[in-house]
């Protein structure tokens, strides 16, 4: 018989009755008047407990309907049904199921569509609910292990920030308590896990927690933040001299042996510490200032710990005559941008660059940002230096889209800084810019870092809202350095997530690294999100990213930073190469 000789209606029917009922999906068909006129198998097993919880507010149900953004009890006939009854097609709404004989909540995804007959009238409207508890739990988890250590178990560094700027904000409710950061790592430990093997510096590693969680209180917290780096958020101190206090028991501490397997070892520790009574506070600058403070023990052969001061910064001076010749490279043009490929790791076709700006500094030469970017930060200058650098940007892919059409995807990747975003223009000046320059949103990505978001928490979803309706992509940077946290991955708008180098680094032949990094890739999946990883520098890595089906990529492997013309050469050979191998 052939497949598309038409069946008896009765039979078609019969299908479509064994596929209702046999769905994965609970399906429940209304009537007009909201009232149930069927269900599916799945369905009655899902609200075990009768439908009054979809369709009834009377408080004497006990079953609930909960929104998960606001943790209260929702109608799905306020929710969905009216919108269905009334024309809407409503796709994958997220609610939680509480049962009122059960401790654990069912995560739904609820989709409804209306039924018209011959007149296109609506007599009925379908909802479909899918179960994805399994799927939230395993986001969940994947959330909670990657803002984990995976050996010691303790906060990574992306928890660690988030941590920093809660205690922050906690200061204006305690007159004369202080937030301490205390940053120190462990001299030698390289030469020791290399002598004695990787399994007694892990064990190493392991007691050295210990003993640091043993000299803090509840309140305290200690995270992993590097292979041998560790830093302590303190707020339990009242004092400077009760600070003090912990910090000499803590080294008294680690001064003593270890024993691992039979080998006694010693170890020396030099810390660095920073304290912040003020809630204007930005954790990156307490960590930042800490490792400074860190930095300056170790220069001193009898200190063990140093408390930072703003004379370790960068002499006056210096920095006074830094500023004023900032100032004058970007009014006369001195800055210049150097463009580094993002490719498809799989068939190595530029797709975009990421701009990165430098200073061809009349005396010194070409200069990085590591140079003059704090400065710039400090200063202000940051913002009119990164709308020189968006505004030149979108200029010059102009330009490269005109002359390669062939390139539709071509896009470019720049960097914004928080205080670009703290203005209340910030869209308008991106707007004007893409106006001006004649180019679409969607070919811009914007790479922000945890430092916008924590430094607008509040304003900042609406300006990335906004930016998104105009096309442009948003892209987290510096994923996994503790400059992006993954809550922010659920409560801003992104679209692509940075793999920072420092998980491609050594990750063939650190387990660990690869772990992790294979944890992070699985959850932008989940997550819907674009991942492109940086520093790719042999063929490793790329073998590697490849095998975790990484979509883009970007490292010394394919090119360094170029400058313009250079740049535009790689791209012409990126485009004949496509044409000849399509």
């Amino acid at each position: 018989m052939s497949l598309h000789q038409p069946q008896p209606l009765e039979n078609c029917l019969e299908a479509i009755r064994y596929f209702f009922q046999n769905s994965e999906d609970a399906v429940i068909v209304f009537g007009q008047n909201y009232q149930i006129l069927t269900t599916n198998i799945r369905a009655q097993a899902l609200f075990i407990n009768g439908f009054d919880v979809l369709t009834n507010s009377d408080s004497g149900v006990a079953d609930q309907l909960v929104d998960p953004e606001t943790s209260c009890p929702v109608l799905l006939l306020e929710l969905l049904l009216q919108r269905v009854m009334a024309g809407e097609v409503v796709n994958d709404v997220e609610l939680l199921l509480n049962l009122s004989d059960s401790a654990q909540d069912i995560w739904l995804s609820v989709s409804g569509f209306p039924i018209t007959n011959d007149q296109d009238q609506i007599e009925n409207g379908v909802v479909i609910i899918r179960d994805i508890s399994d799927r939230r739990s395993q986001i969940a988890q994947q959330l909670q292990e990657a803002q984990r250590d995976l050996l010691t178990g303790l906060p990574n560094r992306s928890l660690l920030v988030e941590k920093i700027s809660q205690a922050i904000a906690q200061l204006d409710r305690a007159p004369g308590a202080m937030v301490a950061v205390i940053y120190f790592d462990v001299e030698r430990f390289k030469a020791i896990s290399d002598t004695f093997g990787h399994i007694v510096g892990n064990g190493l590693l392991l007691q050295l927690v210990n003993r640091i969680q043993a000299c803090l209180v509840q309140d305290d917290l200690a995270a992993r933040i590097g292979r041998d780096e560790f830093v302590i958020l303190l707020t339990s101190a009242q004092s400077q001299e009760q600070l003090l206090a912990i910090v000499e028991h803590l080294i008294a501490e680690l001064s003593k042996p270890f024993t691992i397997d039979d080998h006694e070892i010693s170890i020396r520790v030099k810390i660095g510490i920073d304290l912040s009574q003020s809630t204007n506070s930005d954790p990156e600058d307490l960590m930042a200032n800490a490792g400074t403070a860190m930095s300056q023990a170790k220069q001193s052969s009898s200190e063990q710990y140093c408390i930072f001061n703003q004379d370790m910064r960068l002499g006056n001076g210096e920095s006074l005559r830094l500023e004023l010749d900032l100032r004058r490279a970007i009014r006369t043009g001195e800055m210049v941008l150097h463009y580094q490929p993002i490719v498809i790791i799989k068939s190595r076709e530029i797709v975009g660059f990421e701009a990165l700006v430098r200073w061809n500094h009349p005396v010194r030469g070409l200069l990085s940002p590591n140079y003059f970017i704090p400065i710039a930060e400090e200063t202000g200058l940051i913002i009119p230096l990164g709308w020189w650098v968006l505004r030149e940007s979108c200029r010059q892919l102009r330009l490269w889209r005109n002359r390669f059409p062939q390139n539709s995807k071509l896009f470019v990747s720049v960097n914004m800084s928080s205080q670009q975003f703290a203005p209340d223009d910030t869209v308008e000046m991106v707007q004007t810019i893409l106006q001006e320059e004649g180019i679409e949103g969607k070919y811009l990505k914007i790479e922000i870092t945890e430092g916008v978001l924590i430094a607008h928490s509040e304003s900042i979803i609406k300006k990335l809202g906004q930016l998104r309706e105009m096309g442009i992509q948003l892209s987290i940077d510096d994923f996994g350095t503790g400059y992006s946290s993954l809550s922010y991955l659920h409560q801003f708008p992104f679209d692509t997530l940075k793999l920072d180098r420092s998980f491609i680094e050594g990750a063939d032949s650190d387990y660990e690294k690869l772990e992790i990094m294979q944890s992070v890739v699985r959850l932008a999946w989940n997550l819907g999100l674009e991942v492109v990883a940086e520093g790719i520098e042999t063929q490793k890595h790329y073998a590697q990213l490849r095998g975790l089906r990484c979509e883009l990529g970007q490292g010394y492997l394919f090119s360094r930073p170029l400058a313009q013309a250079a740049a535009e050469d790689l791209l012409l050979q990126s485009v004949n190469d496509n044409l000849l191998n399509p």
